[in-house]
């Protein structure tokens, strides 16, 4: 979700929870989610997490290596906080170009960890909007039934 106030990168975002609820009904569905997603809001707006992401603005970049450097990306961690990931990013109106050429889609591929074994992007130029789909078959063991199942839902 996009942070609030000015940018001071290009990743101004921030992750939250949205549970999916797939037992409830539709209307009842939308309205959890549109309540998670204001949760969210909410709590990026809170003066701790404000005062946080000062903090780490404050971090020296040899500083950061170096914790990052202690990442062990081979250990799974106990708990997460969900097993999917949307990413959506809206690039604005189709005024670009590559060279003579139109830019006329774009599209990405977020990453998967060994706390995520399924990723979504969701991204659109202009009127156009590009839905990738990337997984691990230990998540998902057959992932074109999957995109099947999505496209006929977003269809």
């Amino acid at each position: 979700m996009a942070k609030p106030g000015a940018p001071q990168a290009y990743n101004h975002f921030g992750n939250l929870v949205v549970g999916l609820y797939p037992k409830l009904g539709l209307d009842e569905r939308m309205r959890r989610i549109a309540a998670d997603l204001a949760n969210g809001r909410r709590r990026f707006q809170h003066p701790a997490t404000l005062a946080g992401d000062r903090a780490f603005a404050a971090v020296p970049a040899p500083l950061l290596r170096w914790g990052v450097s202690k990442l062990d990306p081979d250990v799974r961690p106990a708990q997460v906080s969900g097993n999917t990931v949307l990413s959506s990013v809206h690039r604005g109106a189709a005024d670009l170009s590559f060279g003579d050429a139109p830019v006329v889609l774009t599209a990405g591929y977020p990453a998967l960890s060994p706390a995520m074994g399924l990723t979504h992007g969701v991204h659109g130029i202009g009127d156009t909007i590009a839905i990738s789909v990337h997984a691990a078959k230990s998540a998902v063991g057959d992932v074109d039934a999957y995109v099947e199942l999505l496209d006929a839902a977003l269809s």
